[in-house]
């Protein structure tokens, strides 16, 4: 926050506020009290005023004068910024604030409309959902006003549905109050306001059905969302809700198989709001699952130098440079990721494998040190074992590959591990028997099939390692690298054989 100064040469003085930004700080002169201290800080707003860096200041002082009241203009502005800029631990200081001295006007106008829901938007994003609930409720019974029924029904359905403890959500409850924003919605006045409000609850209507699992559903309301939108302002008008609801649907239709149609809004989404970090990192998922993967990691960097980084976006550029064999980048990223969320498990497995990939054997053992104690976990123990196993101690892998299954028998995981641990031993049979119970465990993984078959035919059984490879490939094409590692020991099988062009990967 900038603060303005006074003047040097002050007598001594206590500070006032603390030193966010390294400046001199506006000092209350000893010896103030009661009326004398309220009257100075009059002076020092009045003082502060029109000075666009002394904002803060003067809420302060305006908040301690003889007229608190003064500060209600500039609290309701702030909090109006600071919530559309995404300054919410801010936001909700200024409502707090704001609400303390005035309570609710007597009139509700689109001002005051606009800082509660602000201000509400500020608490569910501070993790104060229920204060957000409670704070609308209180509103809804100050106001007869349909415009803030639908508003405080929408806000209390989503905190329902997505925003309260995991425990506490409700989507039956949701349901219910969505409903009722809807039938408040119905009652405004203005045809045009009246008709946003549905497109705009359509689209909450279309989450909820997506939690309920009906994915079709969901869609239907976004076409609706859509059809209503194209009825107020046109097709070709661009518009933020229009935005939002695009990028939803083309979540749905990912969802359903429909990469390239989710695509094409999503083509639309970044074109019309080209610097949010999360749509650029859904464009290159998609892109990436239809095989375009220099248009994927081009749309990711473009994420991570002009957008606000999120780690997501770093993480996803991370993968894709990784399967280039780009391991160098890939540290780099991954780093940027933790930096961003350090806590993020997967994130902090997929650096340990990197740095296991490239031989920093100690960098792998300080990460995994580092995690905290979590029970057992497949992929940790995996790679522990990776990791003796790599500095040539396959038999304590072994014994931590034991250990791990004896507690998770059902992890197909630590069996394919364990698996490569018996097989450097030179314990064919074994490896092979980890093998086909991951396979038993309805493991479908072709890498993971193909290594059973390769152990089938090292064990001598090359009748049932060709009879294996002819329903691999009955199940579908392979790609061209794995058709190859086939190839080294049932070629014959291949013979006549589809197999996916190189550089080519099946879609997801």
């Amino acid at each position: 926050m900038d603060i303005t100064v006074l003047p040097p040469g002050e007598s001594a003085m206590e500070d006032l506020y603390p030193d966010p930004l390294q400046r001199e700080m506006i000092q209350i002169p000893p010896g103030l009290m009661g009326n004398d201290l309220q009257r100075w800080h009059d002076e020092q707003a009045d003082r502060l005023s029109g000075m666009a860096d002394g904002s803060d200041a003067r809420i302060y002082h305006s908040m301690h004068g003889t007229s608190p009241a003064r500060a209600v203009p500039l609290l309701s502005e702030r909090l109006i910024d600071a919530a559309k800029h995404g300054y919410y631990q801010a936001a909700a200081r200024y409502g707090e604030q704001l609400y303390e001295i005035q309570g609710f006007p007597q009139k509700y106008d689109p001002h005051v409309h606009a800082t509660l829901r602000a201000y509400s938007a500020a608490l569910v994003a501070t993790g104060r959902s229920e204060e957000a609930v409670a704070f609308y409720r209180r509103a809804s019974d100050h106001w007869n006003n349909p415009r803030l029924h639908a508003a405080a029904y929408y806000t209390e359905a989503m905190v329902r549905a997505r925003f309260a403890e995991v425990l506490e959500r409700d989507l039956g409850k949701a349901s219910k109050k969505l409903e009722q924003a809807v039938r408040a919605a119905k009652s405004i006045e203005h045809d045009r306001e009246r008709t946003y409000h549905s497109a705009f609850l359509a689209n909450a209507a279309a989450y909820l059905s997506m939690r309920k699992g009906d994915v079709d559903g969901a869609l239907s309301w976004l076409n609706e969302d859509l059809r209503i939108l194209d009825s107020l302002f046109g097709p070709d008008v661009k518009h933020q809700h229009r935005v939002v609801v695009r990028a939803n649907r083309a979540t749905l239709l990912q969802r359903l198989g429909r990469a390239d149609e989710a695509l094409v809004d999503l083509d639309y989404v970044v074109e019309n709001d080209p610097y949010v970090t999360e749509y650029r990192v859904d464009r290159a998922i998609v892109l990436h699952g239809l095989g375009r993967r220099r248009e994927a990691l081009q749309e990711l960097t473009f994420a991570v130098e002009r957008c606000i980084a999120i780690p997501e976006a770093y993480y996803n550029r991370a993968v894709l440079r990784l399967e280039q064999g780009e391991h160098t980048g890939a540290i780099d990223d991954l780093r940027s990721a933790l930096r961003l969320d350090p806590g993020d498990q997967q994130t902090v497995l997929t650096y340990a494998e990197t740095l296991l990939t490239v031989g920093r054997f100690d960098d792998v053992r300080r990460v995994l040190d580092d995690l905290p104690v979590i029970g057992v976990d497949d992929r940790v123990t995996a790679l522990r074992a990776r990791l003796a196993n790599a500095t040539g101690d396959a038999l304590s892998a072994l014994t931590i590959l034991d250990e791990a299954i004896d507690q998770m028998p059902a992890s197909t995981l630590l069996r394919a591990e364990r698996s490569s641990a018996l097989y450097e031993l030179g314990r064919l049979t074994d490896a092979l028997a980890d093998l086909d119970a991951a396979v038993e465990q309805g493991e479908t993984d072709p890498v993971l099939q193909i290594n059973r078959l390769k152990l089938l035919h090292e064990c001598g059984r090359t009748a049932e390692a060709a009879t294996g490879a002819a329903l691999l490939l009955d199940s579908g094409p392979l790609p061209a690298e794995l058709a190859d590692h086939l190839s080294d020991f049932v070629p014959h099988v291949l013979q006549g054989r589809n197999r996916e062009p190189d550089g080519q990967r099946p879609t997801i």
